[in-house]
């Protein structure tokens, strides 16, 4: 059975790397912050934009001397000639899509954070569906053009 959900491409939208050397305490946590947010480009919701953005520590290097940011934006198209349900069109975008883009963002950060002195960042796999129902990360809109 063919995906009626395709991924058309991916663009880099912005990483941040930041490291304080002089940073005293090396019993630091590096807890990831997800931020998901998925724009239609009409009220069909056929064409969807989703910016995955991953924050690692803090842009200010106070509570750890690392900070990392990397957003992607993965575009998908729903094709189909039959009507497709909400909750399938929820779906498709809130799981699939996120499992499709997030390895890109795991690769962006890992090449990133190996460009500097400190040993590179393997986020390891995740459970998206998962992380979908355990917290609110997911922000919609439709483009109102």
């Amino acid at each position: 059975m063919k995906s009626i959900l395709s991924f058309n491409h991916y663009d880099v939208l912005e990483t941040v790397y930041k490291f304080n050397p002089f940073a005293d305490d090396e019993n630091y946590e590096l807890t990831p912050r997800f931020d998901v947010k998925i724009k239609y480009k009409d009220e069909s919701k056929t064409v969807a934009g989703i910016i995955f953005t991953i924050e690692i520590g803090s842009p200010e290097l106070i509570e750890n001397p690392l900070y990392v940011k990397a957003s992607v934006l993965g575009m998908f198209e729903i094709e189909t000639d039959e009507d497709v349900s909400d909750k399938l069109i929820n779906d498709l975008y809130k799981k699939n899509a996120l499992a499709i883009i997030f390895p890109y963002v795991r690769s962006l950060v890992v090449d990133l954070t190996s460009r500097g002195s400190e040993m590179p960042i393997t986020l390891p796999p995740i459970n998206i569906a998962a992380l979908i129902e355990h917290r609110d990360l997911i922000t919609e809109s439709i483009d109102e053009e």
